[in-house]
């Protein structure tokens, strides 16, 4: 906003405050005023400096010192010129000068950019669904339902708020998470920062790190480079000091922190990701999940296969099935299910997928003729001196009707959830299952299949994988008589967290995607 654009808007307020103003000039303001954060602060600003005029006017004709004035425009003007012109020249410099400065984010402000298809609002206004861009000022208060947002400051710092969070900034440099992901790069400032959670307060020293307050128990450290204070944010004594050395740390107010798997860092390539645009790929990155396989090379994304039990490159989901949101040439794996190799095995290093909370999401086609339960997708550990999870901790199958199931194991208080309806009808299904502290959930094709919502305390003596895969059953599952999947698999995607019913309901939506996209 330059000095013109300044003065053009300063005489349309007081035009707006004297009742001059020309109505289709009125209706131009106002959406301005609509669309312009700035627009908005200026017209707080001159009203709050007319008011102060007004008070100081009163008062000096009450003393005497200016004349009478009656209600006409003219002579309000008038008086509006009087007392400026009697004291309130420097209000006047001050307001134009305010006018100037806001087009430029301040200390007080910042700009936020946000992937696509991102669920998100600034102080309770949701943004619209083209709308990539927003500013926040001190006192805001940012949610991401689902997606990933931005926020630059003027420091040079950067933050990436990951969905589902809430963040609020009563100063910008020391934002407040509520809940959620918050990611902190310090790039080229050299400026303090300090971010807190309800129970810390972490300060960096000139670093790059994430912390994550769950839905229930302690806040999660994840520091990738530079150093960090954590300080009990009642008493402010210092908890801990971090350096970097490859794992997270999950902090308690009280005890010894433990050690948790490093999250994955979103920075280096979250430029790309809030160039892209909409589709299923991006949507499901912009969730940032721990892993996403794809198989769009014939092999990549699985191991402990041959070429007669799994094969790649054939047609994944894709347009032919009203299904837009994907390449033309998307691409998925088939598995044959009829020999212990045919299956998709995960990395090594997931151990960090378990059973107090996680989430995976997967598309499948399935002819019908099920004549067993089949095993999709499933995670459990690896006793000593055996191949395969011989006790199943978390898994999704197929019943021999064709519905989706969903087990958690907890001792005596298994979790067991299953759909209402066959998806063994040779067409793609996504298929989402998500699990926390606080609920368990099954979702088929964007929606609810089943739930189990309440407080779930974990009694299981093991609670954490170290083989995850799909297709395959442990042997525990198949001393029960299930078998392999039999049928075809794309775009699986784990996340050690849990996923919302918006952020499986954004994944669906976004495969649907529109014709011509």
């Amino acid at each position: 906003m330059n000095s013109n654009e300044s003065g053009e808007l300063l005489a349309a307020f007081m035009e707006l405050e004297d009742g001059s103003i020309d109505p289709r000039r009125r209706d131009e303001l106002m959406a301005e005023l609509e669309r312009s954060p700035a627009a908005r602060r200026a017209y707080l600003e001159y009203f709050q400096h007319s008011a102060v005029l007004k008070m100081e006017g009163a008062k000096m004709h009450e003393r005497g010192l200016l004349p009478v004035i009656d209600s006409s425009v003219a002579q309000r003007r008038l008086f509006q010129r009087s007392m400026l012109a009697a004291a309130a020249v420097i209000a006047l410099v001050a307001a134009i000068l305010g006018l100037v400065a806001i087009s430029q984010p301040g200390p007080d402000s910042a700009k936020v950019t946000v992937a696509a298809d991102t669920l998100w609002s600034v102080d309770s206004v949701a943004r619209e669904e083209d709308r990539k861009e927003s500013d926040v000022t001190e006192g805001s208060t940012v949610r991401v339902m689902s997606g990933i947002a931005r926020l630059e400051l003027e420091s040079g710092a950067t933050l990436a708020i990951q969905g589902p969070a809430e963040v609020r900034f009563p100063k910008l440099n020391q934002p407040d998470l509520v809940h959620g992901m918050l990611w902190f790069d310090s790039g080229t400032s050299d400026d303090s920062f300090e971010l807190k959670t309800p129970e810390l307060i972490v300060r960096d020293i000139g670093t790059r790190f994430g912390v994550r307050v769950p839905e229930q128990g302690a806040a999660e450290i994840h520091l990738i480079e530079g150093e960090l204070q954590v300080l009990n944010r009642k008493q402010e004594p210092v908890i801990t000091s971090l350096k970097p050395d490859g794992k997270a740390r999950e902090v308690p107010l009280f005890g010894e922190p433990s050690e948790k798997p490093l999250a994955e860092d979103p920075f280096p390539d979250l430029a790309e990701l809030l160039e892209a645009d909409r589709n299923y790929p991006t949507t499901v990155r912009g969730q940032s999940p721990l892993r996403y396989w794809r198989f769009e090379d014939d092999r990549r994304g699985h191991s402990d296969s041959t070429e007669s039990q799994v094969i790649g490159g054939e047609p994944g989901v894709g347009s032919n099935e009203a299904f837009h949101g994907f390449d033309h040439d998307n691409r998925c794996l088939r598995l044959i299910g009829t020999e212990d190799d045919s299956l998709v095995a995960g990395p090594s290093e997931t151990h960090e997928m378990g059973q107090r909370e996680g989430a995976v999401s997967f598309w499948i086609r399935r002819e019908p003729g099920i004549t067993h339960e089949e095993i999709l997708w499933l995670v459990g550990p690896v006793p000593e001196g055996k191949r395969n999870p011989q006790v199943c901790l978390v898994y999704t199958s197929l019943a021999e009707s064709g519905r989706v199931r969903m087990f958690i194991k907890n001792d005596g208080a298994d979790v067991v959830l299953a759909s209402s309806r066959s998806v063994a009808d040779g067409r793609w299904h996504h298929i989402a299952a998500s699990w926390g502290t606080a609920s368990a959930e099954l979702f088929v094709d964007g929606q609810s299949a089943a739930a189990d919502h309440g407080p779930r305390g974990l009694t299981s003596t093991s609670s954490a994988g170290s083989r995850v895969r799909f297709g395959k059953p442990s042997e525990d599952l198949t001393d029960q008589g299930a078998k392999h999947f039999r049928g075809w698999v794309d775009e699986i995607a784990m996340w050690s967290r849990p996923l919302t019913p918006a952020e499986v309901s954004r994944q669906y939506e976004a495969a649907i995607g529109t014709d011509g996209e």
